[in-house]
């Protein structure tokens, strides 16, 4: 419904964010100090901005880690029902805590793995989307069952 402004707003705040994205790298290559948006916020601006940074950027990692590790308990809740999700929520934390204790090394190469899993489950997501509009090995799926609004037509069943 909100047409072609919808994808012109992704571009320009793509484009918002290319440059964001450039000025910080500009500044970390002037200034290679350890503390990234922080440090940067604290030396061009003042150390309330600074600390401000680092505790939003703190809080931003404690929100996404702690959904995401709900999220995995509902799923192993869906999988294992006589496990009770605190269980998975230790389970995985614990996990979390080992895995960013290891040395760098190991650190990296545990993000290599769970990248290209992602990777891999994009690739087959795209892949069984072609597979299902085209209607390779299964019936030819179309997108005649979304209802089309015509001008002047206020039901949503008009063709």
């Amino acid at each position: 419904m909100a047409g072609p402004g919808a994808v012109i707003s992704y571009i320009i705040r793509a484009g918002i964010t290319f440059l964001v994205i450039r000025a910080l790298a500009e500044m970390t290559a002037a200034h290679p100090v350890a503390g990234s948006f922080g440090a940067c916020a604290e030396l061009y601006l003042c150390p309330f901005a600074g600390w401000i940074t680092r505790y939003t950027y703190c809080m931003a990692q404690l929100i996404a880690v702690g959904s995401q590790i709900l999220a995995v308990s509902i799923y192993c809740r869906y999988w294992f029902p006589a496990v009770p999700a605190p269980v998975w929520i230790a389970v995985f934390s614990v996990a979390l805590i080992l895995i960013n204790a290891l040395n760098v090394g190991n650190f990296g190469e545990f993000e290599f793995w769970f990248s290209l899993v992602k990777v891999l489950a994009i690739i087959l997501f795209l892949i069984f989307g072609v597979a299902l509009f085209g209607g390779i090995g299964v019936a030819r799926h179309t997108l005649d069952n979304y209802p089309v609004r015509w001008a002047g037509c206020a039901d949503v069943a008009c063709r």
